[in-house]
C-alpha cells in the first residue's frame, strides 16, 4: 500500500495533459473475431454488508487495450515484461493522418510521415509514445465498417 500512495503523490505533482482514448469494455465492444465480452454475476450478498462478485471473459484484441510487442515480434516483450516506465508518464506525440485515410482507407503510416512530422515539430523525443490518429473513431461501433469486413468470415476484410 505504501508504494501505491508514493506513486499517487509523485504523479499528482507532475503537470501533464491527460487524454481519454478508451472505449468501454462491454457487450458492444468490437473484437476481431466473433468471440465476445461476457460478464457473469457470481454472487450478490447484502448481509452483513454488500458484496458483488463477477467473472468477465474477453478476447485480448478488442476495445482499447495495450498490445504487447510480442504480438508481432516473437522476441518482443509480453505484457507483464514491459517496464512500467515505458507505459506511464511518458511523453507522447500525435501524428494526424485522418486526411490521408479519407483518400485511401488502407493508408498505413510511413517513414515519410514521421519525417514530415519531425520537419514541422522537431525530432521525436527519446522514448516517446507516438499516437497516430487515423480518423476511424466515427466508424465505431459499426463492426462491419470499423473492421473492414467484406463477407461473412472474419478473415475476409479490407483493412490496413
Amino acid at each position: 500500500m505504501l508504494v501505491a500512495v508514493t506513486l499517487l503523490v509523485w504523479a499528482s505533482s507532475v503537470s501533464a495533459a491527460y487524454v481519454e482514448l478508451t472505449y468501454p469494455v462491454n457487450a458492444d465492444t468490437l473484437y476481431w473475431f466473433k468471440d465476445q465480452f461476457q460478464l457473469t454475476p457470481l454472487k450478490r450478498q447484502t448481509e452483513p454488508h454488500w458484496v458483488a462478485t463477477n467473472k468477465f471473459t474477453t478476447p485480448e484484441h478488442g476495445g482499447t487495450h495495450i498490445d504487447a510487442p510480442y504480438h508481432f515480434n516473437a522476441e518482443g516483450w509480453k505484457l507483464g515484461q514491459i517496464p512500467l516506465n515505458r507505459l506511464f508518464m511518458v511523453e507522447g506525440v500525435l501524428i494526424n493522418k485522418t486526411e490521408a485515410v479519407l483518400q485511401d482507407p488502407e493508408y498505413q503510416l510511413t517513414v515519410k510521415d514521421i519525417e514530415e512530422w519531425e520537419a514541422s515539430n522537431g525530432a521525436l523525443p527519446s522514448g516517446c509514445v507516438v499516437l497516430v490518429q487515423f480518423g476511424w473513431a466515427h466508424k465505431y461501433p459499426d463492426r462491419k465498417s470499423y473492421l473492414g469486413l467484406q463477407g461473412e468470415g472474419d478473415w475476409d476484410r479490407h483493412f490496413p
